[in-house]
């Protein structure tokens, strides 16, 4: 019926040209005024019952006719009342039909012209809480997890302008990141693919930034285990029917919230939470929080069976900002405590991909290259069994990779620890370890002799200025800038 009725055409009326002549008005970058809206509303309406009408009798004009015939011919037309109910029941059928129509669906789907109108709204208005203008969008159906965003950016904006103190006041006062959490879970705004899909996981980033500056750390963490998961239906599978590294991929949320946390934990000063943390050497008492936290998460992980959506808790990237801190300024951190250390050692292995083939090289190097930054003392055997222990792996494990660039960084990584390892294995007095890793990265890796020996030398630079100041923040070869690429950050 929705088919045959779509190919019935307007009538070019004045209804129309009404229309065309409004639209010459509008600007196409502003929304409409009230009075606008209201005009162009009651024009729709009127014309859309009007052609609802045509298609639909409401069967009283043919119920009039047939009187008024029957009175000329001098016999009354009994009314037939089931007539009416059946051209009005038909008429609300279609109507539904329309409104539920899957093409016509709301949910999930951008809402170009009120995430537009939203911006606008922000751009102009000079209201101190954003976050007000999310809640009236929701009243009127209309929120989106990217105008959330916008709101969250725009709370940002308002927080630029204010001392350290006003800030806290601020939040405290208005409490956005409280009221936007709440409004995800209330509205399911999680079942969309905004949020599943949202950039670098924007909303759940700053959402957790404002908790945590609102001291509601703990509401993070009930947060990261409720199981939000989009409803099934075309094209969703369901969660169970997911592949592992789906799953993970599935739950990368909770990934962008646990390193808000770690962030918070890593600045020394909360209210300047949206600055980067990384190449800043923190302070070993925030260091020591930052692994409680990973630790944490990992006990949350393993709390479960493996069937559960808390096992499938991505703590990877978690991991990864936990260690670069460590190893900010390239210098051991002797006021780590050795039991929290010892735990982030054990555990790293959960940060591995269950369904990569090489998961018992990557699970060894994690954790050997991690105990070359061990608050009591380097410690390069570890790297030299690892090495040792899989040296026929190094073509799959680099060739893994996805992308030229992830190869290059899997390389200079790889590289980096080595050479800091035949170091130290010499230094300790372990010289057949070092002759024999110094063997094995050379047929792994033909450019390691010239690369390793201007990164040696860099060390022994180094080493002597520690030696002559102790407390210099400066750790770094300076002849290897070309290597300041990050952590080892394999695809696993």
């Amino acid at each position: 019926m929705f088919a045959r009725h779509t190919r019935t055409r307007m009538r070019s009326s004045g209804v129309v040209q009404g229309l065309k002549s409004l639209a010459s008005k509008l600007h196409p970058q502003l929304p409409l005024t009230a009075r606008e809206s209201n005009i162009l509303l009651n024009t729709l309406t009127s014309s859309f019952r009007k052609h609802l009408d045509e298609i639909h009798p409401t069967g009283a004009e043919e119920e009039t006719k047939s009187a008024t015939k029957g009175v000329k011919e001098g016999a009354r037309a009994p009314v037939r009342i089931h007539r009416v109910r059946s051209a009005a029941a038909s008429a609300d059928d279609h109507l539904v039909k329309l409104l539920t129509n899957p093409l016509l669906a709301r949910r999930g789907r951008e809402n170009v012209l009120d995430y537009d109108t939203a911006k606008v709204e922000l751009a102009k208005s000079s209201s101190k809480d954003p976050i007000g203008l999310l809640e009236r969008y929701q009243e009127k159906g209309a929120a989106s997890v990217r105008i959330a965003e916008l709101c969250l950016e725009a709370v940002q904006q308002v927080l630029h302008g204010l001392s350290a103190d006003e800030k806290q006041r601020y939040i405290e006062s208005t409490e956005p990141g409280r009221r936007a959490l709440r409004w995800l879970l209330d509205s399911k705004a999680y079942e969309t693919d905004q949020f599943w899909n949202s950039q670098n996981g924007v909303f759940a980033k700053e959402v957790s930034k404002f908790i945590l500056l609102e001291g509601r750390e703990e509401n993070l963490w009930h947060w990261i285990a409720l199981d939000l998961v989009m409803t099934p239906g075309p094209g969703i599978e369901p969660v169970g029917a997911m592949s592992p590294e789906q799953r993970l991929v599935r739950y990368a949320w909770r990934s962008h919230v646990l390193e808000a946390i770690v962030s918070y934990k890593l600045n020394g000063n909360p209210r300047d939470l949206f600055k980067s943390v990384n190449g800043l050497r923190h302070s070993d008492e925030s260091l020591n929080a930052a692994i409680d936290v990973y630790i944490r998460a990992c006990e949350l992980k393993l709390s479960a069976d493996r069937e559960s959506h808390l096992y499938f808790t991505p703590l990877r990237a978690t991991y990864q900002l936990v260690t670069k801190a460590i190893k900010a300024g390239g210098r051991l951190r002797a006021g780590i405590d050795v039991e929290k250390f010892n735990q982030l050692h054990n555990q790293s292995k959960h940060t591995l991909n269950p369904t990569k083939v090489q998961l018992a090289f990557y699970r060894d190097y994690v954790q050997a290259e991690l105990q070359l930054w061990h608050p009591k003392g380097r410690r390069p055997l570890p790297i030299y069994q690892c090495f040792r222990h899989h040296k026929e792996l190094f073509p799959s494990v680099i060739g893994g990779q996805r992308s030229v660039q992830a190869k290059f960084r899997f390389r200079v990584a790889m590289i980096r620890t080595i050479a800091r390892a035949i170091h130290e294995l010499r230094l300790q007095g372990h010289p057949k370890e070092a002759a024999e890793l110094n063997g094995i990265a050379l047929d792994g890796f033909p450019e390691f002799a010239d690369v390793s020996s201007k990164y040696l030398a860099g060390l022994q630079h180094i080493e002597r200025l520690e030696r002559e100041d102790p407390d210099g923040a400066e750790s770094e070869p300076p002849s290897i800038g070309f290597m300041r690429l990050g952590s080892f950050s394999p695809t696993w």
